[in-house]
């Protein structure tokens, strides 16, 4: 796999999202793919999103980069995830408007069909440290 600038790694961990409640868009936004709970090669990959983008929907369509081999293909390809009241995972602060869509679906769909996604998960390693915020224009 290439070698990602930080500012690439951002590119791909961004994804468009379109949420719909019986097949009418009612919201859109952003989300990010993140990892959580990581132990070894084990992982759980999520869309971490605002609670006010999937708020009341009942699908949610994820528009995500096709890979080629390791690389970006150019291409995309329309993901579409059914929420359910229990799926999401919201922020534990009603204050905080932040949410995980689990995304082992939207992995297995792509897969499936044949088309690999190419994302990048952001993760603690990509966040700065205090000290790099000086460095920051």
């Amino acid at each position: 796999m290439p070698i990602l600038t930080v500012a690439e790694r951002l590119l791909y961990s961004t994804v468009k999202l379109v949420a719909s409640k019986n097949g009418v868009p009612t919201s859109s936004g952003t989300g990010f793919f993140m990892t959580f709970a990581k132990q070894g090669d084990q992982h759980f990959p999520a869309i971490v999103t605002n609670k006010h983008v999937v708020n009341g929907a009942d699908q949610i369509t994820a528009l995500c980069h096709i890979a080629d081999g390791d690389i970006p293909s150019g291409k995309f390809i329309s993901c579409e995830l059914e929420l359910s009241e229990n799926f999401c995972v919201n922020h534990p602060d009603d204050n905080v408007d932040l949410c995980a869509i689990p995304i082992g679906p939207i992995m297995n769909q792509a897969i499936n069909s044949g088309t690999p996604l190419f994302l990048q998960y952001m993760d603690h390693d990509i966040i700065p440290s205090d000290e790099d915020y000086e460095f920051f224009d």
